[in-house]
């Protein structure tokens, strides 16, 4: 009878120390993900960015450009981005 219940307990550490592992693993990779994205953007003062309108380009905002992510973040552009805001690499809508 005892050694049923240390083969239960050992398939439950295991089972335990499994799941650990998966939970660590995919933590990682997440990290390792968000530090890819930021490494391949472009910092804002390569595209001039600017968290206002500008005026020689109207109805050209971050907010309808195809790169923008809502709330604040641009696929191209590192950093929080303005839903108001401009940059060289404006690319509109479809």
């Amino acid at each position: 009878m005892t050694e049923k219940n240390d083969n239960h307990a050992s398939r439950r550490a295991v089972l335990r120390a499994g799941l650990g592992l998966v939970g660590v693993g995919m933590a990682m990779g997440a990290a390792q993900e968000a530090v890819a994205q930021t490494a391949q953007k472009i910092p804002q003062s390569q595209v001039q960015y600017q968290n206002h309108p500008n005026p020689k380009h109207p109805g050209q905002l971050c907010s309808v450009c195809t790169n923008y992510i809502a709330p604040n973040q641009c696929k191209l552009v590192q950093g929080p981005i303005a839903p108001i805001g401009w940059c060289i690499a404006f690319a509109p809508k479809a």
